[in-house]
C-alpha cells in the first residue's frame, strides 16, 4: 500500500473505531452536500448502518433536530405527520425511499440521494409534479473525499472519532472473532436479528 494512503491514528482512537472511517466519511460527505446548518431539521431515510451515520453527522454538524426513518408501512404514516425538514438524505436506494424524501422536504428544501439503488426505479407522477411544486433542490452524492496531508471528509471522521462527536462504537452492533466469520455473514444474509456494523476481528 503506497504511504500516500496511510492515516496515523490517534492513541485515543480504537482499532474497531477505525474501522468504520470510511463509512463515516461516506456518510459525512453526503450530510455535507445537504448543507445542514445548525439549528435546523434534518431527516435520514434508512437505518442501516451509513442511515444511522448519516443522522449522528446531521446532530454533530448542529441539526437541532433529526428524525431517522425506517422500514415498513408505518414510514408513510411517519412522514405524514412530520412538517417542514428541510434537509433529507435517502440512503435506501428504493422508489419508496425516494417518494418518502419528497414526502417530507419542505418547500424549498433539499433531498440528497446516498442510497444504492435496488433496481431501476419509477417515479410516480405526483412525486414528480411535488419536486416541481415544492421547488426542492435533488442531489446526488457519491463516495468521500481523501487527500493525503489536507483536510478532507477522512481527516474530519477521524478528528470526529478522537474528540469523541460520533458514537462509531455505538454502530458496532457485533464482532465475531475471525474463526465465526460465516456466523457474521449468515447474520447478514438473513437478517437473523438486528444488526447495524458487523465486525470480524483478525487478532
Amino acid at each position: 500500500v503506497p504511504d500516500w494512503n496511510l492515516m496515523e491514528l490517534p492513541e485515543n482512537v480504537s482499532f474497531r473505531e477505525a474501522a468504520m472511517l470510511e463509512p463515516l466519511s461516506v456518510a459525512l460527505h453526503a450530510v455535507k452536500r445537504s448543507g445542514v446548518k445548525p439549528g435546523d431539521t434534518a431527516a435520514v431515510i434508512g437505518t442501516g448502518m451509513i442511515g444511522f451515520a448519516a443522522a449522528a453527522w446531521a446532530k454533530a454538524l448542529g441539526a437541532e433536530t433529526v428524525f431517522v426513518i425506517g422500514r415498513g408501512e408505518a414510514k408513510r404514516a411517519i412522514a405524514e405527520q412530520i412538517p417542514g425538514i428541510s434537509y433529507v438524505t435517502e440512503a435506501v436506494g428504493t422508489p419508496q425511499a425516494v417518494s418518502s424524501a419528497v414526502l417530507l422536504a419542505r418547500p424549498g428544501g433539499s433531498i440528497v440521494l446516498m442510497g444504492n439503488p435496488s433496481g431501476d426505479l419509477a417515479m410516480e407522477k405526483n412525486v414528480y409534479w411535488r419536486i416541481l411544486r415544492k421547488q426542492l433542490n435533488l442531489m446526488g452524492t457519491w463516495n468521500s473525499s481523501y487527500e493525503k496531508d489536507e483536510a478532507c471528509d477522512w481527516t474530519e471522521a477521524l478528528d470526529a472519532l478522537s474528540k469523541k462527536k460520533i458514537p462509531a462504537q455505538a454502530l458496532i452492533t457485533h464482532c465475531f472473532p475471525s474463526e465465526k466469520l460465516m456466523d457474521g455473514l449468515e447474520l447478514m444474509k438473513n437478517h437473523k436479528e438486528p444488526y447495524c456494523k458487523v465486525m470480524v476481528s483478525w487478532e
